[in-house]
């Protein structure tokens, strides 16, 4: 079925659900990056990292969850 656009339903879900993965894959990169400051598309951040123990603690709870 096609809407008012000419796109079909699926492509534009599938558009839609492309996006969304880029964008969760972007922001996961960030946060796990070491960086303080941080500039993306015009759009400036400054921030505080995680500490070491942090990182260790991340890691540990995302080792867990990868278990089956």
């Amino acid at each position: 079925m096609e809407n008012q656009t000419g796109f079909s339903e699926s492509f534009l879900l599938g558009t839609f659900a492309a996006l969304g993965g880029l964008i969760t894959i972007v922001f996961a990169a960030i946060r796990k990056s070491r960086c303080t400051a941080l500039s993306c598309c015009g759009i400036r951040c400054t921030r505080e990292p995680l500490t070491g123990k942090e990182v260790l603690t991340e890691i540990k709870m995302e080792e867990g969850t990868n278990k089956v």
